[in-house]
C-alpha cells in the first residue's frame, strides 16, 4: 500500500519508491483536513454547541458534499482512462488549500460557541489576510454562521426582545431586576449587561449602541400608559446579515440606535398622554425638596414645628403627612398635577454620615449606615436609638430626621430612581434645617421687640450677636438657592433640549443633583467644610434655646405684672417701669455675662475655623463656588478684618 494508518487517525506514506512517495505526501493533509473537520461537524453541530455552530456546521457540510462530488468525478476519471498521482495532484489542489484553511478553522473554533465562535473564524481571516482562498473562505463561513446572531440582533434592536436560548449573544439579561419595587432602580443598568466573551469583533465598534438601543424599545414596550399613537416600530426596519462591506449592518444599527434613542426621549420628555412629561416633574421636585415654592412649606414650619422638635420616637407621622397634604394643597402648589405623589417620612440615619460617604466617592448604601431610627413601612416611627451624644445635645430631634417622600412609577423610576431621589432628600434636609435654624433666630428677634420700648442697654449685645447669627445663615441659603440650586436647575432643564440619548439624560440629572451637593457643601471633597458649618449652626440653636429660656423668665414677670394691669397712662408707665427693673436685675447677673461672652465666643470661633478653611480651600482647589459664598459670608471682610484685628494673622 502507498499510505497507511498511524496514530491518532493520521495517515502516513509507506511507498519506499522516492518520487511516489512525494506525491502521495503532498495528496495526504487533504484526507487528514476532510478527516478532522467531518469529526468536527459530528461534535458541534449538537443543540449545547449553539445555534452558531448548528449554521456554522451547515455550511461545513456543503463544503464536504461539494469534496465528495469531486471526489465521485475523479474516481469516474481513474476508472475510464485511469488517473495519475500527478495527474490526482493537480486536480486536488484548490481543495487542499480550502481544507487546510477550514481546518484551521475548526481548530480555532472547537469548543467554542455563539460570538466566541465567531471570533475564532474572524482570527483566521485576519491571519490570512493575503491568502485569497483562506479570506474568501472565513467570508463564506462568518456569513453563513452569523445568520442566526444576527437574527437575535434583529430581534434585539428592532423588537427590544432578547430571544437567545443557548446563551450565544453578547447581551444577557437578569430576570432578578425587575421594573417594579426596588429593582426598579438599576433596570437600566442592571436588567441587561454585556457578555464579554461573546462580544464579536464584527461589531466592537457599536456594541453600546447595540445595548442602548434594545434596552430603549424594551422600556417603550413595557410602558402600557403611552398612547398607541407613538411610534413603537423603526421605519428603517430591515433583516440585518452579516456582510464584507461592514458598512451596510453597522449603518443599519445606527439607524435603529438613534430611531429608539430618541423615541424614548420623546416619551420621557412629551406631556401625557403622549409621554410622562419629565420637565413637569422636575419643576414638581424643584418646588417641593428644592423650596422652589416655599410658601407651603413656611405654613407647614408654622404647625409643625412644634412636633418636629420632639424626640424622633414621640413625631405623630400620621399629623405631620395631614399637614403636609393640607397646605400644599392650600398653597401655590394646589394646581401641581403630580402634589399626590409628594410624602413626607423620618430617615434612619444621620445627614452628616450620609454626606461624608458621599464626599468620598462612595455609594450610598442605606442600610451602610448608622441606623438611629426604626421605621414602620408606613414611616412612623417604632424606636429609637438613645446614645449620651443624643442627650446632651438634643439632635435626636423629628427635624434633624423628617424629609419628603416621592412616589415615581414605571418607567419615571429609571430617571427618579431610588439613589436620585435619596439626593434629593439630602439636599432638602440640609436646606431644611437651615431654614428651621433662621426661624428659631427669628423667633428670638420677635421676643426681642418687645423689650425695645424698655431702653435696656444691656440687651445690646445679645441683639447684636442675634442679628450676626440671623445674617449669616439667610446670606447661605441666599447663596444656596438664588445661586446653586436655581441656575443649576435653569441650566439642567435647557440641557434636556440638547440630550440626545438616555444615557445622557440620565448622567445629566445625577450631574446636576452632584453639582447641586457639592456646591452647598455638603459632599464637598474637604469634609471639613461641612462639619465646620453644621457646628455654626449647633452654635445658633444653642444660643437660641438659652435665649427663650431667659425670655421666658421674663415673660413670666410680665404675665405677674400684667395680671393686675390698669387702664391709667401713669399705672401703665409704672408697670412698664417694674417689667424694665426685673429685666435690668437679670442683665445685671452675672451668670447672663457669662452666658453672653460664651456664645459669642463659641460663634466666633466656629465661624472663623469655617472662614479660614473656606478661604483656604478656594485658594487651593480654585474653585469659583467657593470664593463666591465666601464672598457672601464675608462681605468687604467685615469678618475677616475682625478676626485678624484679634488673632493677628490673614487668612
Amino acid at each position: 500500500p502507498v499510505v497507511k494508518h498511524v496514530l491518532e487517525g493520521h495517515l502516513a506514506v509507506s511507498q519506499p519508491d522516492v518520487s511516489v512517495a512525494a506525491l502521495a505526501q503532498k495528496v495526504l493533509p487533504l484526507c487528514d483536513a476532510r478527516d478532522y473537520v467531518g469529526r468536527f461537524v459530528d461534535r458541534h453541530c449538537r443543540y449545547e454547541y449553539g445555534l452558531v455552530n448548528m449554521a456554522l456546521c451547515a455550511a461545513i457540510k456543503e463544503l464536504l458534499r461539494e469534496l465528495m462530488v469531486r471526489c465521485a468525478q475523479l474516481e469516474s476519471e481513474h476508472r475510464e482512462t485511469g488517473l495519475s498521482l500527478a495527474k490526482l495532484w493537480y486536480y486536488i489542489q484548490p481543495s487542499r488549500d480550502t481544507f487546510a484553511a477550514l481546518q484551521t478553522v475548526c481548530r480555532r473554533v472547537l469548543g467554542r460557541k455563539g460570538g466566541q465562535a465567531l471570533n475564532a473564524i474572524y482570527e483566521v481571516m485576519v491571519a490570512s489576510s493575503t491568502q485569497s482562498t483562506a479570506r474568501r473562505l472565513c467570508e463564506f463561513l462568518t456569513q453563513r454562521a452569523s445568520i442566526p446572531f444576527f437574527t437575535i440582533l434583529s430581534a434585539w434592536i428592532y423588537e427590544g426582545t432578547l430571544d437567545d436560548p443557548y446563551g450565544e449573544f453578547f447581551i444577557v439579561e437578569d430576570l432578578r431586576v425587575v421594573p417594579d419595587g426596588e429593582g426598579a432602580a438599576g433596570y437600566w443598568r442592571g436588567r441587561f449587561r454585556f457578555e464579554d466573551r461573546h462580544i464579536p469583533r464584527l461589531l466592537e465598534d457599536v456594541q453600546q449602541r447595540v445595548l442602548h438601543a434594545g434596552k430603549c424599545i424594551n422600556v417603550l414596550k413595557l410602558s402600557d400608559e403611552l398612547d398607541e399613537g407613538i411610534a413603537r416600530e423603526c421605519p428603517t426596519k430591515q433583516d440585518l446579515r452579516y456582510t464584507a462591506d461592514e458598512r451596510a449592518y453597522i449603518e443599519a444599527i445606527d439607524q435603529a440606535y438613534t430611531w429608539a434613542s430618541q423615541a424614548l426621549l420623546r416619551a420621557f420628555l412629551q406631556r401625557p398622554p403622549y409621554g410622562f412629561d419629565l420637565r413637569g416633574r422636575l419643576t414638581s421636585l424643584k418646588n417641593y425638596f428644592l423650596l422652589g415654592r416655599a410658601d407651603f412649606f413656611e405654613q407647614f414650619l408654622d404647625h409643625a414645628t412644634e412636633e418636629l422638635e420632639k424626640s424622633v420616637g414621640e413625631v405623630a407621622m400620621v399629623r405631620l403627612e395631614s399637614l403636609l397634604e393640607l397646605y400644599i394643597r392650600t398653597s401655590s402648589t394646589a394646581g401641581d398635577p403630580y402634589k399626590d405623589d409628594i410624602s413626607c417620612t423620618l430617615h434612619r440615619f444621620q445627614l452628616e454620615e450620609a454626606c461624608s460617604r458621599l464626599a468620598k466617592g462612595y455609594e450610598l448604601v442605606i442600610s451602610e449606615l448608622q441606623c438611629f431610627v426604626e421605621c414602620d413601612d408606613t414611616g412612623s416611627v417604632v424606636s429609637e436609638a438613645t446614645t449620651a451624644l443624643g442627650a446632651s445635645e438634643g439632635w435626636l430631634l423629628g427635624i434633624k430626621f423628617f424629609t419628603l417622600q416621592y412616589k415615581t412609577r414605571w418607567p419615571l423610576s429609571l430617571v427618579f430612581s431610588k439613589g436620585v431621589i435619596t439626593k434629593y432628600q439630602l439636599l432638602f434636609r440640609h436646606l431644611l434645617y437651615c431654614r428651621y435654624v433662621e426661624r428659631k433666630l427669628c423667633e428670638v428677634w420677635v421676643a426681642q421687640q418687645a423689650t425695645k420700648e424698655l431702653n435696656l442697654e444691656g440687651c445690646t449685645p445679645s441683639y447684636s450677636l442675634r442679628q450676626r447669627m440671623i445674617h449669616l445663615c439667610r446670606s447661605y441659603i441666599y447663596y444656596l438657592t438664588v445661586e446653586v440650586l436655581g441656575p443649576n436647575f435653569h441650566r439642567l432643564v435647557q440641557a434636556l433640549d440638547s440630550v440626545k440619548t438616555v444615557d445622557d439624560l440620565l448622567e445629566l440629572h445625577e450631574g446636576f443633583l452632584d453639582r447641586c451637593m457639592k456646591e452647598s457643601l455638603i459632599t464637598d471633597p474637604s469634609t471639613g467644610l461641612y462639619k465646620s458649618w453644621s457646628k455654626v449652626l449647633s452654635t445658633c440653636v444653642l444660643f437660641v434655646r438659652n435665649m427663650q429660656r431667659f425670655d421666658q423668665n421674663c415673660q413670666d414677670v410680665q404675665f405677674t405684672a400684667a395680671s393686675t394691669a390698669p387702664r391709667r397712662p401713669e399705672d401703665r408707665r409704672a408697670r412698664a417701669d417694674d417689667i424694665a427693673a426685673s429685666y435690668r436685675k437679670m442683665l445685671s447677673e452675672p451668670t447672663y455675662h457669662n452666658f453672653l461672652a460664651k456664645f459669642r465666643a463659641a460663634f466666633d470661633k466656629a465661624l472663623h475655623l469655617f472662614l479660614q478653611q473656606l478661604a483656604e480651600q478656594g485658594r487651593t482647589r480654585v474653585e469659583p463656588h467657593l470664593l463666591n459664598l465666601l464672598t457672601h459670608l464675608d462681605y468687604n471682610g467685615f469678618y475677616s478684618s475682625h478676626y485678624d484685628a484679634e488673632a493677628g494673622r490673614r487668612y
